[in-house]
């Protein structure tokens, strides 16, 4: 009976000592093992480092100097730092009473610093081991000891397995942020992600590429942007729905507001350097993208944007070559869909940059037809563009749809100036000339307005004759001058090329004055004046898109119509400066 006594007293003073600090790891020469059962990462005769504020132990081999170290170290971390930090923001605590963390020379697979075990397959509440590589050094140490220390409250927390590890696992890396935002360990595995957005963010994990660790940069963007605990109440949602539906219901907006902005911020250059500006991070899309695409005149780009998987985005870049006079993005369904409202997920945002360059604007062109850059207008001198087209959704993929096309050209664009005239010989008698000297220019200047031009100054003057066969003559002539009224010049640079349907050199137009030119003619047996009124255009290009010169600068040809009133023909001569 005596014994019992004493084992129990002793048991408890054991207790004390563990919960104080001062067990077994203290004691020169002890084991833990002697009282108190190790967790199946640990050997027997491992010793470990208690926490003082918090219940938790740090296990680690008993001859092992440099590790004794690390745990001391890792203990006061998860006693000053690591443990207040991650349950006051996710308002939980570990399922075991006593958190076990192991220090050991291989976390399972001989690649990774750390890993999380629980004990029952599944997912939900567990309670769960914590290993961490013992070869880390202390800051590296901590670093992945938060990680891992996120995890297991995650599985505090009565959250299912379906389509959750990449969750899991990007604010497991986060958490780094989180409670060491200036280690910076995290931005090691931002490219994984960076470089493949095309794919899902909720695809299963390729643990070759860690691009889960990598999608940190989405709640790292939730953080930053709104306060960190979004986090927690997206994870306390999703024990009673998936976690993309709970992200939905917790970010402002949702995921249709959201995600596009995410996907613009991880541009991280230009105007959008928010990721670098929080937190020093220097990776982005841009950096994975490389140098931008050169975009030359002639260029018929069709962007491949259509297929876009649920919660992924696309990212084009483009410098335009010298010679480029106009740049037009034609923008494809879902994005824009005519005679409907496009898909509300299906966003195309661009950076562009003008001048020199150093001016970029961040533009929204979702639900627009087209953009059209006509580089010798002011602020549309278009140097740099990057496209990004986004899908929102959180289940449902874009496909079967219209692609995007990018089309550039050397074609002069500001404005037209030239001469035009035109002879008609009519049945009645009638025959009209007309010269005329006009200026036509692009109405209005903004980038979204079709390539529409009006002729904005000129003067015309004609003359009318008339002979018929029965000896009647007579003649007249005037003169008019250019209204904005008097005739229009389409051009389809902005188009992509569909042979023999829509060429993107083309242009057609034409040029009209009064309703009726009039004059009067005598008969020589009538001594009368008789009135004439003749209509007739001072330009017709005809029907059929007519082609610019190889230089882009160069309208020149001539139409002829022939019909049961008589024959008509037009010659013109259009010059651009650019």
């Amino acid at each position: 009976m005596r014994r019992n006594v004493l084992s129990v007293v002793a048991c408890i003073a054991l207790i004390v000592q563990c919960l104080t600090g001062a067990g077994p790891a203290s004691a020169a020469g002890r084991s833990a093992s002697t009282s108190i059962n190790p967790p199946s990462c640990a050997k027997k005769s491992w010793l470990f480092k208690a926490g003082q504020d918090h219940p938790f132990r740090i296990w680690y081999p008993d001859k092992n100097s440099d590790v004794a170290h690390l745990a001391t170290y890792l203990r006061q971390q998860m006693d000053e730092t690591i443990w207040h930090k991650e349950t006051s923001l996710m308002e939980t605590q570990p399922v075991a009473n006593t958190q076990d963390i192991c220090l050991v020379a291989d976390v399972g697979d001989g690649q990774s610093t750390g890993n999380t075990l629980w004990d029952l397959p599944g997912c939900g509440q567990k309670k769960a081991t914590i290993l961490v590589l013992n070869t880390l050094d202390d800051q590296t140490a901590r670093d992945v000891l938060a990680h891992e220390f996120m995890h297991a409250l995650q599985f505090s927390l009565d959250v299912g397995c379906s389509d959750t590890w990449w969750w899991r696992e990007s604010t497991a890396q986060w958490a780094e942020d989180f409670v060491y935002p200036g280690d910076n360990r995290e931005q090691g595995f931002a490219h994984h992600y960076l470089s493949d957005m095309t794919s899902p963010i909720n695809d299963e994990c390729d643990c070759s590429k860690n691009r889960e660790y990598g999608s940190y940069v989405f709640p790292f963007f939730i953080a930053r942007s709104y306060g960190s605990d979004l986090i927690r109440q997206i994870w306390h949602k999703a024990q009673s729905e998936s976690v993309l539906d709970a992200i939905n219901d917790v970010v402002p907006g949702g995921l249709v507001k959201q995600w596009p902005r995410f996907a613009l911020d991880a541009w991280n250059a230009g105007p959008v350097d928010y990721f670098d500006q929080w937190d020093g991070l220097e990776d982005g899309v841009s950096k994975e993208f490389g140098d931008p695409e050169r975009l030359n005149k002639g260029d018929d780009l069709p962007l491949a944007s259509g297929e876009l998987p649920h919660m992924s985005a696309q990212y084009f870049s483009f410098k335009v070559a010298p010679g480029v006079r106009t740049v037009a993005l034609q923008i494809g369904s879902p994005y824009y869909q005519l005679g409907s409202s496009p898909d509300k997920h299906a966003t195309v945002q661009a950076i562009v940059g003008l001048g020199d360059g150093t001016s970029e604007e961040v533009k929204n062109w979702s639900g627009t037809a087209a953009q059209n850059y006509c580089l010798s207008l002011p602020n549309q001198d278009v140097k740099t563009l990057t496209i990004i087209y986004a899908n929102s959704n959180e289940s449902d993929d874009f496909s079967n749809t219209a692609p995007s096309y990018l089309v550039a050209t050397n074609i002069g664009c500001a404005k037209w100036h030239g001469t035009v005239s035109g002879e008609g010989d009519f049945t009645n008698g009638n025959k009209v000339t007309t010269t005329a000297t006009v200026t036509f220019k692009r109405q209005p200047s903004t980038p979204a307005d079709p390539v529409f031009y009006v002729p904005v100054s000129g003067s015309t003057t004609w003359q009318g004759k008339t002979k018929t066969p029965d000896g009647c003559t007579g003649s007249g002539n005037g003169s008019w001058d250019v209204t904005t009224d008097a005739g229009y010049l389409s051009m389809d640079w902005n188009l992509h090329n569909v042979p023999g349907f829509i060429p993107t050199r083309g242009y057609g137009g034409d040029l009209g004055g009064p309703l009726f030119y009039t004059w009067t003619y005598k008969c020589p047996h009538d001594p009368g004046e008789h009135p004439v009124a003749q209509s007739f255009a001072a330009m017709n290009t005809g029907p059929t898109s007519q082609t610019v010169s190889s230089d882009g600068l160069t309208m020149k040809e001539s139409y002829s119509d022939t019909t049961s009133d008589g024959t008509v023909t037009w010659h013109w001569t259009l010059h651009s400066a650019g």
